[in-house]
């Protein structure tokens, strides 16, 4: 059993490791599942995103599995009304409807008895509660939830484990060898986000944070962008931001090689947008800034794990 649902300010930083695959290095995705796991099921809806299979209160539920939101877990408006058969009162305004505005049911939250994924059980946990311009999914597994559970989610293998102790995790995850790349990754206490440091390009000097997301593309901040030399090119879209915030992305204008430790890990082309902007963030300084985000595109194409645990 699992208890808890946070990721406290002040917490000592928690190590956790992303890996990546060669592009040699086909796991067998038609293996059994191990214990404690459940299968991956991907869909196109913004890019690339892992969708899961849950229970909370006995009622099964679809969660998108999402490294970048900071709870432990959401569900839609009629999710939870479907589950609880309450409306839930509105604390503030967030989330968006299907004409992607901002939800009039806005964001609030409800306690429940069970949240269940893959035999791992959380009890007496807060669920926040918003709409999302979807029907993909019907919430969101979040950070505090991958953290507290220890989750390794596989997109190699398409598949999410809690395992048990050391041995089953060690079980799970791919052998570091030539065709492996170990990239560690430090939680911030602040935000809760899994961030690794890594360069672009081949410039040793161009060193910059980095959080380890499980959803869309891979996105530069304009402003890492622009300190890198990095131009825009066709604008491909709009982001919509839960609290209502639209931002352009446009592709990079030319591949972007990401490296850690000196070690190429890919050269993609990036999409590159106002992450700040997006999700109505005030832009740090100096050290604190994130660069932007690895998105599920670098994970499904290099096959890339990343392990939650210690």
């Amino acid at each position: 059993m699992v208890t808890g649902s946070g990721w406290g300010t002040g917490t000592v930083a928690r190590v956790a490791t992303l890996y990546l695959r060669s592009a040699d290095d086909r796991p067998d995705v038609d293996s059994p599942l191990p214990a404690r796991s459940v299968a991956l099921r991907f869909v196109v809806d913004s890019g690339r995103r892992a969708v899961v299979d849950a229970s909370v209160d006995g009622v099964d539920v679809r969660m998108l599995v999402h490294a970048n939101a900071g709870f432990l877990a959401m569900l839609t408006h009629d999710t939870a009304f479907r589950i609880n058969g309450r409306r839930v009162v509105k604390e503030s305004d967030f989330g968006l409807g299907h004409d992607l505005e901002l939800s009039p049911s806005g964001r609030g939250h409800i306690r429940v008895r069970t949240l269940e994924v893959a035999d791992a059980l959380i009890v007496d946990a807060r669920i926040e509660v918003f709409d999302l311009p979807t029907v993909n999914w019907d919430g969101m597994l979040g950070l505090a939830w991958l953290a507290s559970t220890g989750a390794v989610v596989d997109f190699g293998r398409a598949r999410l484990s809690i395992p048990i102790d050391g041995n089953a995790r060690a079980a799970l995850l791919p052998e570091v060898d030539a065709g492996v790349s170990a990239v560690p990754l430090t939680r911030d206490p602040e935000t809760g986000r899994f961030l690794c440091a890594l360069s672009l390009n081949g410039d040793p000097d161009s060193c910059s944070r980095f959080v380890a997301s499980t959803v869309g593309e891979t996105i530069l901040d304009i402003e890492c962008a622009r300190r890198h030399g990095i131009e825009r090119g066709e604008q491909v879209g709009e982001e919509h931001g839960p609290g209502g915030a639209v931002v352009l992305a446009h592709r990079a204008s030319r591949p972007v090689t990401f490296s850690a430790g000196g070690i190429e890990l890919t050269t993609i082309t990036p999409e590159i947008s106002d992450i700040y902007a997006y999700s109505d963030t005030a832009r740090p300084e100096g050290s604190e800034i994130v660069a932007g985000y690895l998105g599920a595109d670098l994970l499904a194409a290099r096959r890339g794990v990343i392990d939650f645990g210690v």
